[in-house]
């Protein structure tokens, strides 16, 4: 499974990659040519700050790679519950735990992947604390 990850905390972008790695998924940061299963995205980098701007941009993934998308966001409850008005297959709110980003990262985009493990081992504890995630 390849999975496209577009955050703008590149911590953050690059401790997802590890987790997702770990869990047999091909993660890339980069568009591929060989297309990919799902994208992993936040509306920041976008600077999407509104309902109609954030579907208006996961519209525009989907029409443009036409697989699943994942929203992570430090939005509150509000996004998450407006995910089918957003336009996303899923939204993830921040801080997230591991754990259940790899569980929703293969139920919304397939379970091809491996087992995910419990826990990424090669990655420290204030990395994930920087980033917000709980182990």
């Amino acid at each position: 499974m390849r999975v496209l990850i577009i955050e703008d905390d590149d911590v953050l972008a690059d401790l997802i990659a590890d987790v997702l790695s770990d869990a047999g998924m091909d993660v890339t940061r980069t568009v591929p040519a060989g297309g990919v299963d799902g994208v992993i995205t936040d509306l920041v980098p976008v600077k999407v700050y509104d309902l109609a701007a954030a579907r208006a941009y996961c519209d525009l993934l989907r029409a443009q790679f036409g697989v699943p998308v994942i929203l992570l966001t430090a939005h509150g409850a509000a996004a998450r519950d407006g995910a089918e008005r957003i336009g996303a297959d899923e939204v993830i709110l921040k801080p997230f735990d591991i754990d259940g980003l790899v569980a929703r990262v293969l139920a919304v985009f397939g379970s091809s992947a491996a087992a995910p493990p419990h826990h990424s081992e090669g990655v420290r504890s204030r990395d994930w604390e920087h980033a917000g995630i709980h182990r």
